[in-house]
């Protein structure tokens, strides 16, 4: 499979890399949440499943946290110019997760549980983004 042209442009030049590595992470995992939020909104909403019930969320929130932190991690990984940048991105990536998962654990008489699972498989995602990385720099 071609590179796209963008790509090819950043993937030319390491200040190009160093400057858009998180941007364009960032931008990408902001694409991938709206349309996979589409897609189940479509999705569910054909056969009648409120974006408010239980069963929407048990869906949702998971596999919209995978694809979050796997897009997020990924993507900076591939543009960054070194792994040691792309563990850099996912140490910060690791840290705003756990402080959420804390935030949304002890709320003030009411716990967020649907963002505690949505934090969680966004950790998760982003352990096998970076171990896909890994795997990828070695070849």
């Amino acid at each position: 499979m071609e590179k796209l042209i963008f790509v090819k442009w950043i993937m030319e030049s390491n200040f190009r890399r160093w400057v858009l590595f998180f941007p364009f992470s960032v931008i990408c995992t902001l694409i991938a949440s709206i349309l996979w939020m589409l897609i189940t909104k479509i999705s569910l909403g054909r056969i009648l499943i409120s974006s408010e019930s239980f069963s929407y969320n048990l869906y949702f929130m998971p596999t919209s946290g995978l694809i979050a932190g796997y897009v997020f991690i990924y993507t900076g990984g591939y543009v960054a110019p070194h792994y040691k940048i792309t563990l850099l991105l996912f140490g910060v990536h690791f840290l705003y997760c756990v402080l959420a998962i804390y935030n949304y654990a002890f709320r003030f008489n009411s716990p967020d549980y649907w963002m505690i699972v949505y934090f969680f498989s966004c950790l998760v995602s982003s352990i096998i983004a970076l171990d896909n990385l890994k795997i990828q720099f070695k070849k």
